[in-house]
């Protein structure tokens, strides 16, 4: 059987991050890989520009330094939904994410 739940703000911010991190997309190509509808997407992208976590270069977006720092931290989420917190200034937090990207 599917399971069709709705996805959660978290997820749905995991899924726009990942896209751009993998390579910039134009939205269109964004929506359809995250499955969400134009008026939705284009609310989180504003969102996620606001906060710095993606940036546009023409009509391409990519994920910023900041983007990655979040990316990583929702991917380190338990099963009980406790995220794993490291400070973005921490000499480890570097370490941490570039062994990950190996």
């Amino acid at each position: 059987m599917v399971d069709f739940h709705r996805r959660g703000k978290l997820e749905i911010i995991h899924d726009i991050l990942h896209v751009v991190a993998i390579t910039p997309q134009k939205r269109t190509h964004i929506m359809y890989k995250t499955n969400t509808g134009h008026k939705q997407l284009v609310e989180y992208l504003d969102y996620l520009q606001l906060h710095n976590l993606i940036k546009k270069d023409g009509s391409y977006y990519e994920i910023s330094k900041e983007g990655e720092s979040v990316l990583w931290q929702i991917q380190q989420l338990d099963n009980s939904g406790h995220m794993l917190l490291i400070s973005v200034h921490s000499p480890d937090y570097y370490k941490l994410l570039h062994r990950n990207k190996e």
